[in-house]
């Protein structure tokens, strides 16, 4: 592999042998390397490489963004896949740079960006928002810049989408459905859910997997569900307002039909949350 780029002593940006953008990283691997020289191989201890629709992107990455903030990054994604037992693709690399150098820029002009969906994130994503609180404070020891906390959440959602494989606006409509249809809940039912409570937990993740269920259009079916329904709906005859409005909500907001299937399951979960 050629050097393309000499980032520090310690990290190159390379060109692998099937043509691939890639980040070399390992002890004295760019002292006195420059383009064009051939790596050590027995010197790499990483290897980041990149997809062919993100080459442009990390190259032009490089060039506008201080290598420690890559760094910082490699540190959040290293932590979180250690805390998530999840392993993530390089893509998140580029994204979460990206969106540390925007964060710093902003921070450094006293230009706030407030997140909106922070509540949404702390309640739908906690394993992530608390990576995002870790990455703060990471960032203040390395940097010595700190971040508002607004950023702990924007730093989840990057996380969340590199588990999904989704867009940044789908993670944000899986958050707006998921807050609305709790809103609708505790208007029908006139109560404060108990946001610490399992069964709370249960009916968070169940709305999490209807969400991207409905955002890549597929079904749930299974038989009896006629029989489920109306049990269900005998059960407590406050549900089926509540399942009304629900159904309109989705309807309207994403142009999904709520099935009788999803239906019963998500009955299933209210009737749990609301005793």
């Amino acid at each position: 592999m050629k050097v393309v780029r000499v980032l520090n002593n310690n990290i190159v940006a390379t060109i692998t042998e099937d043509n691939k953008e890639a980040v070399a990283q390992g002890s004295g691997i760019g002292f006195q390397k420059k383009p064009g020289d051939i790596l050590d191989r027995n010197k790499i201890e990483k290897l980041y490489v990149f997809q062919d629709e993100e080459q442009a992107k990390f190259l032009k990455l490089l060039e506008d963004t201080p290598i420690e903030y890559f760094q910082v990054a490699e540190q959040i994604v290293e932590q979180a896949q250690r805390v998530m037992q999840f392993e993530m693709s390089n893509k998140v690399l580029i994204s979460l740079t990206d969106h540390i150098s925007f964060a710093i820029e902003r921070q450094k002009h006293n230009m706030t960006l407030p997140n909106l969906m922070l509540h949404e994130v702390k309640l739908l994503y906690p394993q992530e928002y608390e990576i995002g609180i870790w990455s703060l404070t990471y960032i203040k020891d390395k940097l010595h810049i700190t971040l508002e906390q607004d950023e702990a959440g924007y730093i989840a959602i990057h996380l969340v989408n590199a588990q999904l494989n989704v867009s940044k606006e789908r993670i944000t409509n899986i958050l707006q459905l998921c807050s609305c249809i709790i809103s609708i809940i505790q208007k029908h039912f006139s109560i404060n859910l108990d946001e610490n409570s399992l069964e709370y937990s249960r009916m968070i993740t169940h709305l999490k997997y209807l969400a991207q269920r409905i955002f890549t259009k597929q079904e749930v079916h299974f038989e009896e569900s006629k029989e489920m329904f109306k049990f269900l709906l005998q059960k407590d005859t406050r549900l089926k307002p509540c399942v009304e409005e629900v159904v309109q909500y989705i309807w309207k907001k994403f142009g999904y039909t709520f099935s009788q299937e999803e239906q019963v399951y998500f009955m299933i979960h209210l009737l749990k949350v609301i005793r």
